[in-house]
Parts: structure tokens; C-alpha cells; sequence
């Protein structure tokens, strides 16, 4: 998969079905390899938490530690000790990684968290 797949969904009416608003008959979904930004990834995020965001970044956070696909908006308003938690398990697993692991192209550094 090179840069991912477009996947379109439409309604198509029958006798039993009728798809209603046009703008809402049809759905279209991407499909990519790499993870996509996350809107709860925002700028208190990187300068509290898992700074610069880089798709190898969340795709290892996604990975190697977990719980890390329950990290969202919700947690980080309400359980901010628990989004703490889970990213001091990633900045530990970090740790412990080689440096052709922590190598980020999209970085152009190593890959790092705030916390």
C-alpha cells in the first residue's frame, strides 16, 4: 500500500429505500498505512506530553504501549493522570530503544516526548 485507498459507500435507492439528503447518501473513507494525525494531538499536547507529532512517533506510541489507542480528548480533559501515565511508559520504552529505531525522518531527529 503506497499512500492508502479511497473507499466511496453510497446509498443507492430501491423500493424499500430512499437515500435522502444527496450530500448524505455517500461516505467516503481513506485508508492509509501510517496513522493521521489525531485531533486531540494539539498544541497543549505537544508542549505537555508527546511533543512534535510524527506518524513513526504515534505509530510506535500505538504499538508498544498499552492502552495507548484509549488516549484521546476525553482523558486528556478528564483522566489527565492516566494520559501522563501512558506516555511515561512510552518515554520509558524509549528508552531502552536503539537509536536506528529512534531515527525519525519526518523528525529529522530522534523521536522524543515532553514528559
Amino acid at each position: 500500500m503506497k499512500e492508502g485507498y479511497q473507499l466511496t459507500l453510497e446509498i443507492v435507492p430501491t423500493e424499500e429505500t430512499l437515500p435522502g439528503q444527496f450530500e448524505r447518501s455517500r461516505a467516503v473513507l481513506q485508508i492509509t498505512k501510517d496513522p493521521v494525525r489525531p485531533d486531540w494531538w494539539t498544541r497543549e499536547v505537544e508542549e505537555s506530553l508527546l511533543g512534535t507529532y510524527s506518524s513513526k512517533k504515534y505509530k510506535l506510541f500505538l504499538k508498544n504501549i498499552p492502552g495507548a489507542d484509549k488516549l484521546d480528548g476525553m482523558m486528556i480533559k478528564e483522566h489527565p493522570d492516566r494520559a501522563r501515565q501512558l506516555v511515561m511508559a512510552y518515554k520509558n520504552w524509549l528508552s531502552v530503544q536503539d537509536e536506528d529505531t529512534l531515527w525519525d525522518e519526518e523528525l529529522n531527529g530522534y523521536i522524543t516526548v515532553i514528559v
